[in-house]
């Protein structure tokens, strides 16, 4: 399921207060409309797509590599159904994590994520904590999310200020988000880390962007 997002404006991203790959804070413009899966891929949703049988639980897909992603979003893309499935950016990532506050961390953390102290250091089901003022679930917690940005500890200082794409090549791939066994004092729309683009992590899965062509 999806959930439109958004139209072109200005964004903040990274942030002052960080360690030094998140910063600095700056604004960003994300120009062109897309829409992002209001939460992470589900093992129901990951078996619908890879074998045509929707079994599996609520949790969201992990183990899953940033190759093997790319697998899922081709069988999606494979149904030319008008439009083209990818992975957000960093810089969309964090635009729709934010949601238009300019608060690095919620209040409410508890309340919006799973983590260290809530989760009982497991996945949990998609969507059983409160949405974002987007009405994205787990943007925050549960699991840590691949995105298409390959790694740069300083691209932040460099990027461009208009739909930032990441370095062009590179080794390793970002990932945001946090995740159920991240303590929540480590949590942030801005934390950021890079793995191999074949680890298989239980702490990594991953969300759908899509752009209507």
């Amino acid at each position: 399921e999806q959930k439109t997002a958004y139209e072109i404006r200005l964004s903040l991203v990274g942030s002052d207060v960080e360690t030094a790959d998140q910063r600095p804070r700056h604004m960003v413009k994300i120009s062109k409309a897309f829409q992002m899966g209001r939460t992470e891929v589900s093992e129901k949703q990951w078996n619908a797509v890879m074998t045509g049988k929707a079994t599996g639980s609520n949790r969201p897909k992990a183990t899953v590599s940033w190759n093997e992603a790319q697998g899922f979003l081709a069988k999606l893309n494979a149904a030319k159904d008008g439009f083209r499935y990818r992975l957000p950016t960093e810089a969309e990532w964090e635009y729709a994590a934010r949601a238009n506050s300019p608060d690095d961390r919620p209040r409410n953390m508890e309340d919006v994520a799973w983590l260290q102290q809530n989760s009982g250091q497991k996945p949990q089901e998609v969507a059983t904590r409160i949405a974002n003022a987007f009405g994205l679930y787990d943007m925050l917690g549960n699991i840590s999310e691949w995105t298409s940005d390959w790694l740069d500890a300083e691209y932040y200082a460099s990027s461009p200020g208009v739909d930032p794409q990441g370095p062009a090549s590179g080794k390793m791939k970002m990932v945001r988000g946090g995740n159920y066994d991240t303590p929540g004092m480590n949590i942030s729309v801005t934390w950021r880390f890079a793995d191999d683009p074949a680890a298989k992590l239980p702490e990594i899965g991953f969300r759908v962007v899509r752009v209507q062509q």
